[in-house]
């Protein structure tokens, strides 16, 4: 079971350098920085489960594929506001009403 997690630790393990990468706190707006610090948060929590002992291989590896999940989300957006910012733009937080 263990061959199981070896793509999810080494794709979380890539998403996490990749993520150090991109993020600069220089680059964003507030709305941004609400983002990420949201998923840093849903991050967190999903490792605090994973510390938790008793779990079984199944709910283990369920909350592997939700961390790489929320690093995937996170690099996604600091890669975008890397690209932002190159275009001299930023993350707009307004809100949109669609009736």
């Amino acid at each position: 079971m263990q061959a199981a997690f070896e793509p999810y630790y080494k794709e979380s393990a890539r998403l996490e350098r990749v993520i150090a990468a991109t993020r600069d706190p220089r680059v964003g707006s507030g709305p941004a920085a609400s983002l990420a610090g949201a998923l840093d948060g849903e991050l967190a929590a999903v490792d605090a489960r994973l510390a938790q002992p008793g779990l079984d291989a199944d709910q283990r590896l369920a909350l592997w594929r939700e961390r790489v999940d929320l690093l995937r989300t996170s690099a996604e957006l600091e890669s975008q506001l890397r690209l932002l910012a190159a275009e001299g733009d930023a993350l707009d937080g307004a809100l949109v009403r669609v009736d």
